[in-house]
C-alpha cells in the first residue's frame, strides 16, 4: 500500500521562512504574489544587503508569498481531471475530504490517521482514478 507524504506544518513554516529570508537578503527580486502584496514594497524584495540584519520576521506582512514552492508527491491523482478546490473535515481518527473538479464534479475521500494518512475509501461514479 502506498502511503503519501503529508504536508507537515513545520515544513510549511520552514518554506515560508526560507522564502522570506530569500526576499530580505536579495536572493529573489519579488515575492511572486505582487497582486496581493499591496503597499508592502509593491511586492518587490530588497536589494542585496539593503535590509540589514533582521532577527525575526514578526512584522513582515504576507508571509504566504514566495517564489520557492513546497513540494510533495500527490496523495491521489486522476487522469485528465483538474482538482480546483478542496474542503476537509476531521472527526476523531478519520479525515473526510471533498474535492471539486474544474468540470463541476464533487469527489469524496476518506482517510484514517495513523502515523500518516492512508486513503481507505474513495467515492465517485467516474472511472478516472489513476493511482
Amino acid at each position: 500500500m502506498w502511503i503519501p507524504t503529508p504536508f507537515l506544518l513545520i515544513d510549511i513554516e520552514a518554506k515560508f521562512t526560507e522564502n522570506i529570508h530569500m526576499c530580505f537578503n536579495g536572493s529573489v527580486e519579488n515575492r511572486n504574489m505582487d497582486y496581493i502584496s499591496g503597499p508592502i514594497l509593491d511586492g518587490k524584495c530588497y536589494e542585496p544587503g539593503a535590509a540589514g540584519n533582521i532577527p525575526d520576521f514578526c512584522d513582515v506582512g504576507l508571509k504566504i508569498s514566495g517564489a520557492i514552492p513546497i513540494v510533495r508527491t500527490a496523495a491521489i491523482r486522476f487522469q485528465d481531471v483538474l482538482l480546483s478546490s478542496i474542503a476537509l473535515a476531521s472527526t476523531e481518527q478519520h479525515t473526510v475530504a471533498f474535492a471539486g473538479t474544474s468540470q463541476g464534479v464533487i469527489k469524496k475521500f476518506q482517510s484514517k490517521l495513523r502515523s500518516s494518512y492512508i486513503l481507505i475509501r474513495y467515492d465517485d461514479d467516474d472511472d478516472d482514478f489513476a493511482s
